[in-house]
């Protein structure tokens, strides 16, 4: 054998970059069309994804509201009604009923009841607390900022499923299944991308020009976004 390499073996090697070339080059201008002709398609689903959530929130507090049976109540003539598409089922019961007699579907949507006031509350309790300490974090500054900003990292940390479940087992093993023990601890685990959000929004508020401007008429720091009155 001499030192040279098989020139065949080069040039096979040319056709096979050259076929990943062409294969990549289609698959690039195909990616270039799909993205151009479902651009609107997002763009449309993205307004209207609000929209279709509010709408489903109102058809299940709508639901919740008007169950057709009251839902700790039974019949016990009619224990275990199968659904209505099942044989034996009836559209009094759509879902059925529970071995009391109880109504399956009016007891789903007193349970949503429940679920709705407590998701609601809690993003209420965690906005309000988030926005408070955001605006005094980016208001006040310095140790001020610093610690509500080390606050919001460890919750953002601890805000993963695992350490929500020790949490709550811990709470309820401590103060037993109460509602306000388990509002409370949510809130203190939703409160810090709030908190960071207004806090953004303050700083770049206090670097407006009219915030700029009021600064030499505040009779104090502490009154920066309330300028004194003018003399009279």
């Amino acid at each position: 054998m001499n030192g040279r390499g098989d020139p065949r073996s080069g040039e096979g090697c040319s056709e096979t970059v050259g076929n990943l070339l062409d294969k990549q080059s289609v698959i690039d201008e195909w990616g270039d069309i799909l993205k151009h002709r479902l651009r609107p398609i997002f763009h449309v689903a993205k307004r209207l994804l609000p929209l279709i959530s509010a709408l489903i929130l109102a058809i299940l507090a709508l639901a919740a509201i008007t169950a057709p049976y009251y839902p700790a109540r039974g019949d016990l003539r009619m224990p275990s009604i199968p659904p209505f598409w099942q044989e034996g089922g009836s559209m009094d019961h759509v879902l059925g009923t529970d071995p009391r007699g109880r109504d399956i579907l009016t007891r789903m949507m007193h349970g949503a009841r429940v679920s709705m006031t407590f998701a609601a509350l809690t993003m209420a309790i965690g906005v309000a607390l988030g926005a408070l300490l955001g605006a005094m974090s980016a208001y006040f500054g310095g140790h001020v900022d610093k610690i509500i900003m080390r606050l919001v990292n460890i919750t953002s940390a601890l805000t993963i499923l695992p350490v929500l479940v020790v949490v709550m087992t811990i709470v309820m093993i401590v103060f037993g299944a109460s509602f306000r023990a388990l509002l409370v601890i949510l809130s203190l685990f939703t409160w810090g991308g709030y908190a960071r959000q207004v806090r953004g929004e303050v700083l770049q508020i206090k670097e407006m020009d009219y915030v700029a401007l009021a600064r030499p008429r505040s009779e104090s720091s502490g009154s920066t976004f309330c300028p004194a009155s003018p003399p009279r």
